[in-house]
């Protein structure tokens, strides 16, 4: 797991090819709606690192993925 960028207002967890769609995500809050963002990139899925998305600065996680065929579910 790596912080790519911290904020205050939200958390973005992501991994693989979708951490780099939500860097172009956090700009946009960022500039559009001055909302401050967290970004978290898992690396890797089996094992994820729950202990630190627990512990997660803001109140608010949001994650992304492009797993359509499988709706997310693991």
């Amino acid at each position: 797991m790596v912080y790519v960028l911290t904020g205050s207002d939200v958390t973005l967890v992501g991994w693989g090819t979708e951490v780099h769609v939500l860097r172009d995500v956090v700009q946009m809050a960022q500039d559009i709606l001055q909302v401050s963002c967290e970004l978290i990139d898992l690396c890797t899925i089996l094992p994820w690192d729950v202990d630190t998305v627990a512990k997660v600065q803001t109140h608010l996680i949001i994650t992304a993925c492009n797993f359509c065929l499988t709706l997310s579910i693991f």
